[in-house]
């Protein structure tokens, strides 16, 4: 066509088989010549070759027009790859590919050996711009391969690589540029493109070798490789500017190189790292440095301040950095500086390459797809083709920002709550109906990916105020809690300490009784001045029990006679408290004298009979004499003599003389007669420690009387 082929053109000539056109000079007359391809069917080996020369020779300064554009082309199943442009001359013009469909080309021969360097390959000589955007390159094996060389810097290499889908390519590099030795002044700028699922076990998955490199706002997720990004310089020249990578995200990227298994490889000294996220768990180092430039090793350290890599700690980040301070002949790295957390670096709540818009985030993909193609893309990466709804002015300004050159009737996929069933276009601040099999750039929508910084918490006054509060409230009920436990022991231990001792003391009475034969029937006479009790005794009621008994006392049932130490300690308090007359019976109110007979005196000085120093009955009020207020009790042996004094409780007079007193007086012993026998004991008294064979005396009142307590039944016989 002679013209623009998207205006009107003229048509030039038709070539095909058999036209006889092959070789034949085509002139036009307009600045355009426009190629209308359709090609099935063709030999492997000869595609499309053709020259095309611009007449005359375009200078250099003279802004001409002039370019090789393709573009709205599918190039798939090609065995030597989709695109092999070469240029040669002084100077060449600019070369665009855009809006094009890569798909499937070269083929894989054996092991990493394949057909083709990649899909797309270029080798550019003398070409001012290269221009390779909103192309979808996917499943060849290899992708965009580049080879750029010029003769000095006002014909050298400036190139722009943007808004590219790479995904699923095998075997190669996905993205491969190379400046040649000689031209040290190749610069490329890559920027908002997407790598995800690209698999070179032998390669690296991005080779940018011997340029000036900018690689900015690029999002690389699930890629494999030898490395993911390598960025090497030149050797032994010295550059005025180096190689930038920012605002890049790495996330779950796997390196295979067994060395040194890191996500970028660093060649030369002076480049630049600043606010990239680099978050792959899954390798040994984020950035890994080689000695490509001897010169500048102790110069120039690699910048790779700003950064995030997923820790906040000196050591743990430099744990991920492989350099001099692991190996005295790499390159240093200063990581100084780094980010303790990922939230300057996002954009709002969304990771590098994703942009907020309204409250989720978005990615512009501008590789063209079909309407089923695009959203099945979309899942595949874990996100979803947004429905968009009323926010239009926010989508429009989002679509202007990331695509250079957008107008208002360009087309993207989205999706429409009420035109669900639908292929729905976003255009121009509307959605509209469109073709599905219409190749169009899409977006993707995901979850705002926020982070949490757990110390937070340390700039809020009130909540650190509330939180020690807490935390004091806490303490001091553990504190409490723990003095009462410690108290509630202690008390425990002074309540069986004094359970002990009372049945000691209880213990101690029986057995002083019991050897002196009086207090087996303890309680049966009370003081006249006491007071009187009417009550029935369960003890005579077991006495006269035991009389009827015949046979063995063996027989006798033995938890009647005997009471455990638990019931001891746990009934006696009680006991106490509610019988305060049984508590009389075992402490009566009343003295008694007792009468030591464990010294005697074998001198005759003293005779009984013919002493009046001293009467028993002032004897027996004596104060000097041992009392027993509580402890001891009148038995038969003790009552007896002094009930049989006619003059009892009654003071006589003595006459005043002086005559040698008696041994029983000054010696509180009567020495001069013999001790009286002890009463016999029975024989239920031996054995079971009280008198079941005594029966009272026929002139004492049954209702003084108190059951004696025997050693068998101390408190719940009583009771």
């Amino acid at each position: 066509y002679d013209g623009d082929i998207y205006n009107k053109a003229q048509l030039a000539a038709e070539v095909n088989m058999e036209s006889g056109l092959e070789k034949v000079f085509i002139k036009t007359n307009g600045p355009s010549l426009s190629i209308k391809m359709v090609a099935s069917g063709a030999s492997e080996m000869h595609g499309f070759v053709a020259e095309i020369v611009t007449l005359p020779i375009s200078s250099i300064g003279f802004n001409r027009d002039v370019q090789h554009n393709i573009s709205y082309s599918d190039l798939s199943n090609n065995w030597f790859g989709a695109i092999h442009y070469v240029s040669a001359g002084e100077v060449n013009p600019r070369v665009t590919v855009e809006w094009n469909q890569i798909k499937d080309n070269c083929a894989k021969l054996y092991g990493n050996f394949t057909s083709c360097l990649g899909a797309v390959t270029m080798d550019l000589q003398n070409t001012q711009n290269l221009h390779f955007r909103n192309n979808l390159v996917k499943g060849n094996q290899g992708g965009l391969w580049i080879r750029a060389d010029s003769r000095g810097s006002a014909t050298s290499l400036k190139g722009w690589i943007h808004n590219n889908l790479f995904t699923e390519n095998n075997n190669m590099p996905a993205l491969s540029m190379e400046g040649r030795q000689s031209s040290p002044y190749q610069e490329v700028t890559i920027y908002r493109n997407y790598w995800a699922r690209n698999f070179a076990q032998y390669q690296n998955v991005i080779r940018l070798n011997q340029v000036v490199s900018n690689f900015t706002y690029n999002y690389l997720h699930n890629n494999l490789g030898s490395h993911i990004l390598e960025v090497s310089g030149f050797e032994r020249v010295r550059l005025p500017i180096y190689q930038s990578t920012s605002h890049n995200g790495f996330y779950w990227n796997y390196a295979t190189q067994r060395e040194s298994r890191g996500t970028v490889i660093a060649g030369t000294a002076g480049q630049h790292y600043v606010d990239n996220i680099f978050f792959n768990p899954d390798n040994d180092y984020e950035i890994v440095t080689v000695n490509r430039s001897l010169v500048d090793v102790w110069k120039t350290p690699i910048d790779a301040k700003h950064n995030y890599w997923g820790f906040n700690e000196t050591l743990a980040v430099s744990g991920r950095i492989k350099d001099r301070f692991d190996e005295s002949h790499l390159l240093e790295v200063d990581y100084s500086s780094f980010y303790m957390n990922n939230r300057s670096i996002l954009s709002g709540k969304c990771p590098p390459g994703w942009d907020l818009v309204g409250d989720t985030c978005y990615i512009y993909i501008g590789a063209p797809m079909t309407f089923f193609e695009a959203r099945e893309f979309c899942r595949s990466d874990k996100t979803s083709m947004p429905y968009v709804m009323n926010n239009y002015k926010d989508v429009l300004l989002f679509l202007r920002k990331q695509q250079e050159k957008f107008h208002f009737y360009d087309r993207v996929w989205v999706q429409h709550i009420d035109k669900i069933n639908q292929c729905t276009v976003f255009t121009y601040q509307n959605i509209e109906i469109d073709n599905c099999q219409r190749l169009n750039p899409f977006l993707c929508e995901m979850d705002p990916k926020v982070h949490i910084d757990p110390l937070s918490w340390r700039d809020d006054v009130v909540t650190v105020a509330v939180l020690g509060s807490v935390l004091l409230c806490i303490l001091l009920i553990a504190v409490v809690i723990f003095l009462w436990l410690t108290k509630n022991r202690h008390r425990h231990v002074e309540r069986l300490q004094r359970r002990n001792s009372i049945r000691q003391s209880l213990h101690s009475v029986r057995s002083i009784g019991s050897s002196h034969g009086g207090f087996a029937t303890i309680g049966a006479y009370r003081h006249k001045n006491g007071t009187s009790q009417h009550s029935s005794s369960p003890t005579m009621n077991k006495g006269n029990d035991y009389k009827k008994m015949s046979g063995s006392i063996d027989s006798m049932d033995k938890s009647q006679l005997n009471s455990s130490l638990e019931e001891d300690t746990q009934s006696y308090d009680i006991y106490e408290a509610h019988n305060p007359t049984a508590v009389e019976a075992v402490n009566p109110g009343f003295d008694l004298a007792y009468r030591n007979q464990g010294f005697r005196d074998n001198s005759t000085f003293t005779s009984r009979d013919n002493s009046t120093w001293q009467s028993q009955e002032d004897y027996l009020n004596n104060s000097s004499t041992l009392p027993c207020n509580t402890s001891l009790a009148f038995t038969d042996s003790t009552m007896d003599p002094i009930k049989g004094d006619p003059d009892f409780q009654h003071e006589k007079e003595y006459s005043v003389y002086y005559e040698r007193p008696k041994s029983s007086a000054l010696l509180e012993t009567n020495l001069d007669e013999p001790l009286p026998p002890p009463p016999p004991r029975a024989k239920s008294e031996v054995l079971l420690e009280t008198n079941l064979d005594y029966s009272l005396p026929p002139k004492h009142d049954l209702s003084t009387f108190q059951p004696a307590l025997s050693k068998s039944q101390p408190l719940e016989t009583a009771m």
